[in-house]
């Protein structure tokens, strides 16, 4: 059993970045992808004992990438919550020269909105 504590209040998140996104999603491509049903796949890595990554998908060569804290935050007070970015979201292409990934989108570059927009546009 998979114990999980919450990030400490002001503590710092460790996110994976785009490159460890991008091994996460070829990771999955190769190893755990449903072929048959790409929409439906989806595996789970551990990026360090506070944030997990989640990929999802492979519909029409597009991936995406969920980071985030498993206990969520412990904060001080409602005001700091604008502050926290809560989980970090990646949406990758798979180019034809395999295994190349384009980032079509990223919640800390284009925002939440835009990315759950830019997920229901590819059918997600």
């Amino acid at each position: 059993m998979t114990t999980y504590f919450p990030i400490r209040y002001q503590g710092r998140i460790e996110y994976p970045t785009l490159a460890q996104a991008k091994a996460y999603t070829e990771s999955y491509r190769t190893q755990f992808m449903d072929r048959e049903n790409p929409d439906k796949g989806w595996y789970k890595f551990t990026h360090s004992p506070q944030v997990e990554a989640l990929v999802i998908g492979g519909m029409n060569k597009y991936f995406l990438v969920y980071a985030y804290p498993p206990a969520g935050f412990e904060i001080a007070c409602l005001d700091d919550v604008p502050g926290y970015e809560l989980w970090r979201g990646f949406i990758l292409e798979l180019l034809n020269t395999a295994p190349t990934y384009r980032l079509d989108m990223a919640t800390y570059r284009e925002g939440y909105i835009r990315f759950r927009a830019r997920k229901v546009e590819l059918g997600y």
